[in-house]
């Protein structure tokens, strides 16, 4: 996480974390001193090769599945970065200019779903849930249009994720164009923490609880 203790920094404290781009888990030592323990995150990762990883390396209390959370059903072709953390199903753009090195190696086929669905056919419960957070290479905006009834109920109070300033991924949405779509749910930008490559991590605190969900 590019912003240093970001929930205590805000004197916030998570219920219940859904991370989308779970890679290896890295932040678990993170949630768990904030409260949140293997039962209160669900770590969803696109890489179906890495959630294996993590089953064989992790612990079993670790509640990861394997799954492309996007916008819209259907299927994707997923890219399997060289470095194994630039995995996308959007081809790369200025990431190719900043990071020469880092190209495709492979591809897969793989079904995609908005998270809503994905939650109904794993029958996990969104009030369980109160924050999102997504590391999933240009696709962070594609999952909040997904999920945009979550956004309109305010099932999320916080939402810390990946932006793009720039086209790092090709056809990504931006940082404005998240930023006017929550703005309309009322999450306002409370933090941000930008690199020199037009991608940075961004902090999202809704200002309005809802109680009637």
């Amino acid at each position: 996480m590019l912003i240093p203790d970001v929930f205590e920094k805000h004197k916030y404290e998570p219920k219940g974390i859904i991370h989308i781009g779970a890679h290896m888990c890295e932040e678990r030592d993170i949630y768990a001193r904030a409260g949140c323990g293997d039962d209160k995150v669900l770590w969803i990762e696109g890489n179906p090769r890495i959630a294996d990883q993590v089953r064989q390396r992790l612990p079993s209390t670790v509640n990861i599945a394997s799954a492309i959370i996007s916008n819209a059903p259907g299927t994707v072709k997923f890219n399997i970065s060289s470095n194994g953390q630039s995995s996308s199903y959007r081809d790369l753009a200025l990431h190719a200019v900043y990071h020469p090195d880092v190209t495709y190696v492979d591809q897969m086929e793989l079904p995609a779903y908005t998270l809503p669905q994905f939650l109904d056919i794993r029958g996990e419960s969104i009030a369980k849930y109160d924050t999102l957070i997504m590391d999933i290479q240009g696709a962070e905006y594609d999952v909040l249009l997904g999920a945009e009834n979550f956004l309109k109920l305010g099932y999320f109070r916080a939402i810390y994720m990946e932006v793009n300033t720039g086209e790092v991924y090709k056809g990504c949405g931006l940082l404005e164009d998240i930023k006017i779509l929550l703005e309309k749910y009322s999450y306002n930008l409370v933090d941000i923490n930008m690199t020199a490559y037009q991608w940075g991590d961004a902090f999202f605190v809704r200002s309005v609880t809802v109680t009637n969900k």
